[in-house]
């Protein structure tokens, strides 16, 4: 039994000779990084000591792996190392509290700790030796006194012994602590504030907490440093308190981001140090509330976040203000989380509290704005909605277009669009999307509705009895809602014609055509007849600046439709249809004579040039599409900007929901007349131009000259 006993030590024996330090910090000999403990610097016992040089703090542990590992296996002093000539030594425990520090800095130290880990010498190199400790300097930082530089010369701490003072002529204002230059010895709140005229005794290590004061008087801060024992400090101040003229409300007010040029101002109240006002909270993008801070000054720009001078925030996140006054805490950048609403707030940096009164709310008013109907977009004239009851609004429309759009907006009195835009209600975009697309409300619902959102809603297919129902929530980051029924029109088959010119030049009398001056080239006037095919018509006007209008033209291999500068070539449909895509193609390059020089007015159409898929022969192409499907997208204006060959146009039209059933095929003689521009903007009194005229459900093309 003996024997086996023996043989376990000589075990636990082996086992701890091959035990390993591991070593991480500023400057240690051999380690491939400074402060990354899964690549520490790997120590193996021997001779009963592991051995390392290192220039400056470090850290030693027993484990290497992640901070959580060597921590867990960290190795720190206990007391202070006891200096002889060349050597220090020292104790050592178990805690990963803060890191080593030399007994000399910035010199290369070799140090030795033994296989039990419980002491560590340090050995200086040759020639060097300990002196006198030099004392240590004190400096306060934090916002309260201007940042957290080290070593701010403007902050230092007099010294006389261990006792340090400063005077703070504007007294001392949010955050702080003292610390000696550096981040390993610092002086900070033990889970309390100091009371003037009071000793306190500061929380210690590599990290304590923030020391929050609101003093505005002169104020004298004395620190007592004992190494040994505990520090303290002691404030004491003299003179008359001063209180700024104004304080500011930062946030999302006023329909503005949360940014230092985003303030509200808050007048001086009759008693020094308070303040009160009134303040819009207008709410971040897709919510019902905004967030909001208080500071003594506003910014000059966007980026001027140290212009707000002192900051007052919330003692944590998301609390909110009430009636009751609340605590501020300054120096804390802490936002409260406000529903959306006009406050009548107060503030007193006397007591440290805020308070905010909700004003008196007026009823809420909504309606329409989109292509759903005649309005469209114009934000100061929505459709208003019926309340059929609380918080809930409806209206009916007979019949709505496929691909027709909308919003709920806000019916308001406000100073500018962009307020009103504002607070108009969109639809949720899916997560991630950049472009905001529009959202289908075919008989769907309830689809999620937010504020400030840039998508629309849209109808993928025409309805008739139409009802759009919102619900309107108030809630704090909760959604609104938007449900539409109705019955879907399915949509009739379109018509399409397709201009072929080289063939309709090949159909036309040899003696129509006429010579272009000397060259062999010849051509046709089109200005008068035009073409029509499937009761699709393509006509030409002159334009004022040219004499020319469109042509058929032979050149050499290439039979064409010449559009000449600025003479519009109108394309239209019959009554009760709109055009859905117009496709021209060109066999000549892509470039100075082809498509890429004609113009549609971008109010009407989206366009994108084609370069795959071309008919045989074809060089070059571009799609037309409305952007809107409507009857007043009947006829669509071509305008060249300079000469421009046609070589095929495609024309695809399709049924106005309108006409579906009949609807619109009879004109009311007595209906009001109304007209539009090509523009689809309506005018009261047409003159010199093309225009579309509209009465009851008619529709018709006329020239005013």
């Amino acid at each position: 039994m003996k024997k086996l006993t023996l043989l376990l030590a000589a075990a636990v024996t082996c086992f701890t000779a091959s035990a390993q330090l591991y070593v991480t910090g500023t400057n240690v000999e051999g380690a491939s990084a400074a402060w990354v403990p899964a690549r520490a610097l790997e120590v193996q016992l021997e001779n009963g000591v592991y051995t390392f040089q290192a220039t400056n703090d470090f850290k030693i542990s027993t484990a290497n792996g992640t901070w959580d590992q060597f921590n867990a296996g960290s190795k720190n002093l206990s007391g202070k190392w006891t200096k002889a000539t060349t050597t220090a030594t020292a104790n050592l425990k178990s805690g990963s509290d803060s890191n080593i520090l030399p007994p000399m800095s910035d010199v290369k130290i070799t140090y030795e700790v033994n296989e039990t880990l419980t002491t560590i010498k340090a050995t200086l190199p040759d020639g060097l030796t300990f002196g006198e400790e030099q004392p240590k300097d004190f400096y306060l930082i934090g916002p309260a006194f201007g940042g957290w530089t080290l070593k701010d010369s403007k902050n230092k701490m007099i010294r006389s012994g261990n006792v340090y003072t400063y005077v703070a002529e504007n007294g001392i204002v949010g955050n702080w602590k003292i610390n000696d230059g550096t981040w390993n010895v610092q002086f900070g709140s033990n889970g309390s504030s100091p009371v003037v005229g009071e000793v306190y005794y500061p929380g210690t290590g590599s990290n304590p907490g923030e020391i929050s004061s609101n003093i505005r008087e002169k104020a004298t801060i004395t620190f007592t440093y004992n190494e040994d024992s505990e520090s303290t400090i002691l404030i004491t101040t003299e003179g008359s308190v001063e209180y700024p003229e104004q304080i500011f409300v930062v946030g999302y007010v006023d329909g503005k981001d949360f940014l230092p040029t985003s303030t509200v101002a808050l007048a001086k109240g009759e008693v020094d140090g308070t303040y009160e006002g009134e303040v819009n909270c207008t709410g971040a993008l897709g919510t019902e509330y905004s967030y909001i801070q208080l500071a003594t000054a506003a910014g000059t720009s966007v980026t001027d976040w140290a212009g707000l001078g002192t900051r007052y925030g919330a003692p944590e996140a998301d609390a909110t203000i009430t009636e009751e006054p609340s605590e501020i805490v300054p120096g804390k950048d802490m936002s409260w989380k406000m529903a959306v609403g006009t406050y009548t707030i107060k503030v007193s940096l006397v007591d440290l509290t805020i308070s905010a009164v909700a004003a008196e709310v007026p009823a809420k008013k909504f309606g329409l704005v989109g292509t759903i109907a005649d309005q469209g977009w114009n934000i100061g004239a929505p459709i208003e909605m019926a309340e059929t009851e609380e918080n809930v609004f409806s209206y009916g429309l007979e019949s709505v277009a496929e691909g027709a759009l909308f919003k709920i907006a806000t019916i308001a009195e406000y100073a500018t669009d962009q307020e009103a835009w504002d607070n108009t209600y969109g639809a949720e975009a899916p997560l991630g999307s950049e472009d905001a697309p529009n959202i289908n409300v075919v008989n769907a619902g309830p689809l999620n509705a937010w504020l400030k959102s840039s998508s629309n809603f849209y109808f993928a297919k025409a309805m008739t009895d139409v009802t759009i129902t919102f619900t309107y929530n108030a809630t704090a980051g909760e959604a609104s809602t938007v449900a539409v029924t109705g019955t879907v029109v399915d949509t009739p088959a379109g018509i399409d014609a397709t201009f072929n010119f080289p063939e309709i030049c090949d159909a036309q009398p040899t003696d129509a055509w006429q010579r272009d001056g000397n060259t062999q080239n010849t051509y046709i006037d089109m200005t008068e007849t035009g073409f029509s095919s499937n009761g699709i018509t393509m006509t030409c006007e002159k334009s004022a600046s040219n004499a020319t209008g469109m042509r058929l033209y032979k050149s050499g291999n290439y039979k064409d439709l010449r559009g000449y500068k600025n003479s519009p070539i109108t394309i239209a449909c019959p009554k009760g249809y709109y055009i859905e895509s117009i496709k021209a193609y060109s066999s000549s390059t892509a470039g100075t004579a082809a498509l890429s020089t004609v113009n549609i007015d971008e109010t009407l159409v989206s366009g994108a040039a084609l370069t795959t898929d071309l008919p045989e022969g074809m060089k070059c192409g571009y799609e037309w599409t409305p952007v809107s499907n409507s009857t007043l997208r009947q006829f669509i204006t071509l305008t060249p900007t300079k000469s421009t060959r046609f070589t095929i146009i495609n024309v695809v039209a399709k049924q106005s929901p309108t006409s579906v059933e009949g609807i619109g095929e009879d004109v009311d003689e007595n209906a009001p007349v109304e007209y539009y521009n090509l523009n689809g903007v309506r005018v009261a009194e047409p003159e010199n131009g093309i225009f579309i005229r509209r009465q009851g459900s008619k529709v018709t093309k006329i020239i005013v000259r």
